[in-house]
């Protein structure tokens, strides 16, 4: 494993923090938290053609804090995003079109709080063109809702768009409690959607595999998955292609902390184990991407840097 070159693309003198990437039709979709006190956050986007030269593209300001920006590519110029604000505001940021500068950048929002909802945390958002135009992807959430009969405090919660109604956007849950952390990923070969989430069961952290049928999310196949283990599970990362589904986390059980790598070559059916890491030192936040075919890659920090490794059989 090598260390990563950088290249940066904010150099301000107040800190930028929480970054975030997507990358699809020749454009660099990148953007991080603009924070010049504790008490300020706003999200900056910029473009670049090439990973190299930076310029600024749009930012969110106002009275509310955005923060914990998260981007996918949705196909050709478009790019999806969201970010966390200081409410239980889902948002969805959709620029329809970065190659061209008259096509308008639109930010939509989903109040939820005044049917219970709370505390949502960091989002993650996975975006897939093969429905309708208005369905973005999935974004992925933990959260807590005294909503009915079917409340529950840190909950796996899945948000998209309504397959039939243009404008209309469901949010879904499990009562499911003690998650902290998600990640989403579609598999756009087999039209299924992956959530991840770390949920403490009182004994040891374990992961929550959520698979569900983005072709038709309302009547479709859903099921969630637990891979259990009996060590401590974190900050889980997903991606997933044509039914092959990756999923790294830290573990502590070799004491320190290690990537520990769940795999499936059939939709999440059956996983299996294997350590990206396992040395004396800590290993954290990893974050995965597919490459195509069973290669994928995970960034991950070691003793304050950033590192790479990358699989070609699917995570064995």
């Amino acid at each position: 494993m090598l260390p990563l070159t950088d290249t940066p693309i904010a150099n301000l003198p107040e800190d930028e923090i929480h970054p975030s990437i997507a990358n699809g039709g020749g454009v660099y979709f990148a953007g991080y938290s603009y924070a010049p006190s504790i008490i300020e956050r706003n999200v900056y986007i910029v473009l670049s053609s090439d990973g190299i030269t930076w310029v600024p593209f749009v930012h969110i300001e106002g009275d509310d804090i955005s923060d914990y920006p998260a981007f996918d590519h949705w196909a050709g110029g478009r790019f999806c995003g969201t970010f966390v604000g200081t409410e239980a505001l889902q948002y969805l940021l959709d620029a329809h079109d970065v190659t061209d500068p008259e096509v308008p950048i639109d930010l939509i929002y989903w109040d939820w709080s005044d049917d219970g909802w709370s505390d949502f945390r960091e989002f993650d958002i996975a975006c897939h063109n093969s429905q309708n135009e208005w369905e973005y992807g999935v974004m992925s959430t933990v959260a807590t809702t005294d909503y009915g009969d079917w409340d529950v405090v840190d909950g796996p919660h899945m948000f998209f768009r309504s397959p039939d109604e243009e404008g209309t956007g469901y949010i879904s849950w499990e009562v499911i409690p003690g998650c902290a952390h998600s990640a989403a990923s579609i598999d756009k070969m087999k039209d299924f959607s992956y959530i991840v989430y770390d949920n403490y069961d009182g004994v040891s952290w374990d992961i929550l595999v959520w698979k569900r049928d983005f072709s038709d999310p309302l009547e479709g196949e859903s099921e969630i998955m637990e891979i259990e283990s009996d060590y401590w599970a974190q900050y889980p990362t997903v991606a997933a292609e044509n039914d092959v589904v990756i999923v790294i986390a830290e573990s502590d059980e070799h004491l320190n902390k290690d990537l520990v790598c769940y795999y499936s070559n059939d939709g999440g059916t059956n996983f299996e184990t294997s350590y990206v890491t396992d040395t004396p030192e800590d290993e954290t936040s990893p974050d995965l991407l597919m490459v195509g075919g069973n290669k994928a890659s995970v960034i991950f920090v070691k003793n304050g840097d950033l590192y790479i490794s990358t699989t070609e059989d699917g995570g064995a």
